[in-house]
């Protein structure tokens, strides 16, 4: 799945990005002409509540941010 989501938003009728998160294998995700994929990198696990919402948290709010995905 971390090679499709072009693909994916593509299927979504009216959907503006897709983010498809995979724990230790990273992300990826398309948003408008935008797309990639990040490898995930390790640190130290305290409680892992929560810890998905904030990482989708974090990175729609820096991509609103960086690109013109929304507009």
């Amino acid at each position: 799945v971390l090679d499709k989501p072009a693909t994916i938003l593509k299927r979504l009728e009216g959907c503006v990005g897709v983010l498809v998160t995979a724990g230790e294998e990273g992300c990826a995700y398309a948003f408008g002409k935008h797309g990639g994929r990040l490898e995930a990198f390790d640190v130290p696990v305290v409680d892992s509540t929560g810890a998905g919402d904030a990482f989708s948290a974090g990175f729609l709010h820096k991509t609103m941010q960086l690109t013109d995905a929304w507009q």
